[in-house]
């Protein structure tokens, strides 16, 4: 290690006490330093005999610099003759350095035919990006023995399993949505609120945000002014909705967790349901949650574990002791967030935005149950899509009798079951899925492309159905 910068050693003028101040109280300044520092260093060398010292050019990511004191003290340098019989692993960084430079800059060196002939595996310039396990005690330790799982977490499980690693387990997490989560619990709060008998909007839209927020932009400014206009229309809107049903008692935001803990954890599945309007009198419910954007609304990924919110909700439901013995009428998202409006011959703007804010979702398939939670069904007011001619409910229009609903919680089950399995096993393989052709759905928004480094081999690719033909009785098998 006879390499510059390290002998001698070298000080900057970079101390609390410049050099200037030094020399007007009588301390010692760096280049006084740096001489006593070089003359310790020759003293030594030039007072022991029969010294060897050996210096560096490369290491595995640098190149180095003899000491500046072999010039100075005209010391012999002496090149030994390398032996290639010495060390496979020095013959292995040898023939990479060759390769980088006939690969980086056109330079053959002479010997890189010979020992790329025996070392020909060294995989030059590859990585190996799989997951190779961490130990069960750590993880333990880590985790604290305790694992909370919620439909978001077991599905980006099921998407990968090494993304939930990351997201879930590590915690890394790339995005700031502060402002957009901000928003979200806003109008959550204020929905589950509308029914109080001194519910007032202004103001309890005003003190949310004051107390819960500090706007830093116009920007923010602007979004805040104008989504205001915009959950009074939602809030307008779902109590017009109201009038279409008999079902006139409502939980908010109920909290439901389910333990499944084993193997010396704590497994806790949770997950808060929005609304849940439910007609106790007759026995019956249906399940309505608050969504941004464009979710995905089939069941037809679920068998693969993904997917499945609306399955979550209903899996969930018959947990809730005063649900327990009532039957599900329906399981909906509604989006309140959504501001794409699409242009439909015969239909104002206002009435397309009254068309976004329609349950969107499974309702059943039993009549004499449907019509008391939508008086409408037979061309609904309420939940989208559905429709009835003299032949029966359009093909387009999404049911569920109960066998299909009985298949739907089995699977459910299951499938989380079968992610709590793996997560104790820490098994967190790079394994995006991609369903059919070209939906790669496990890559899709991730954020850790630059640490998983995903191979084409590691993606498994699942078969794509789209008539839910897996809850038709036959064991259908996975392509891939």
């Amino acid at each position: 290690g006879f390499n510059q910068n390290t002998y001698p050693i070298l000080k900057k003028d970079d101390d609390l006490i410049s050099d200037r101040d030094k020399e007007n109280i009588c301390l010692e300044n760096t280049l006084e330093k740096n001489k006593k520092n070089y003359d310790y260093v020759v003293n030594k060398i030039c007072s022991i005999k029969n010294l060897f010292i050996s210096y560096k050019l490369n290491s595995f990511n640098s190149s180095f610099y003899p000491s500046t004191i072999i010039d100075d003290l005209s010391l012999s340098v002496i090149t030994p003759n390398i032996d290639y019989n010495h060390s496979n692993l020095d013959n292995k960084l040898v023939l990479s350095s060759y390769l980088d430079n006939y690969i980086k800059y056109g330079t053959l060196d002479d010997n890189l035919a010979l020992f790329y002939s025996f070392y020909n595996d060294i995989d030059y310039s590859k990585y190996d990006n799989s997951f190779k396990g961490i130990d069960k005690d750590l993880f333990s330790k880590y985790s604290d023995k305790k694992i909370s799982l919620s439909y978001s977490s077991l599905n980006n499980f099921f998407k990968c399993q090494f993304r939930f690693y990351v997201e879930n387990v590590l915690k890394i997490s790339y995005k700031d949505s502060s402002f957009s989560l901000f928003i979200g619990n806003l109008f959550h709060k204020l929905l589950s609120k509308m029914y109080d008998e001194d519910f007032n909007f202004d103001e309890e839209y005003d003190s949310y945000v004051s107390s819960n927020y500090e706007i830093v932009s116009e920007k923010e400014k602007f979004f805040i002014n104008k989504l205001k206009n915009d959950l009074l229309y939602i809030i307008d809107s779902i109590k017009k909705q109201d009038g279409y049903s008999t079902f006139n008692e409502r939980l908010f935001e109920h909290f439901v967790s389910i333990d499944f803990s084993r193997d010396g954890f704590e497994v806790i599945f949770k997950g808060i349901i929005d609304k849940i309007l439910y007609d106790s009198s007759n026995s019956l419910y249906s399940i309505i949650d608050y969504k941004t954007g464009n979710p995905n609304l089939n069941l037809n990924n679920i068998i693969y574990g993904i997917d499945m919110q609306l399955a979550i909700y209903a899996f969930l439901s018959k947990k809730i002791d005063k649900l327990s013995s009532s039957r599900l009428v329906g399981i909906y998202l509604q989006k309140i967030l959504n501001n794409e409006i699409n242009k439909q011959p015969g239909k104002s703007y206002d009435e397309l935005k009254y068309d976004n804010l329609k349950l969107q979702g499974y309702s059943t398939s039993l009549e004499s149950d449907l019509k008391l939670f939508d008086t409408t069904y037979v061309d609904s007011k309420l939940i989208k899509g559905m429709k009835m001619s003299q032949k029966g409910f359009y093909a387009y229009t999404k049911t569920f009798d109960k066998d299909m609903l009985d298949k739907i919680l089995k699977i459910t089950e299951e499938k989380v079951e079968e992610a709590i399995d793996l997560i104790l096993k820490q098994d967190f393989s790079i394994n995006p899925k991609q369903i059919g052709i070209k939906n790669l759905i496990g890559c899709e928004y991730c954020d850790y492309h630059d640490i998983c480094f995903m191979k084409m081999n590691d993606i498994v690719n699942l078969r794509e159905y789209k008539n839910l033909e897996f809850l038709g009785g036959d064991n259908d098998e996975v392509d891939g």
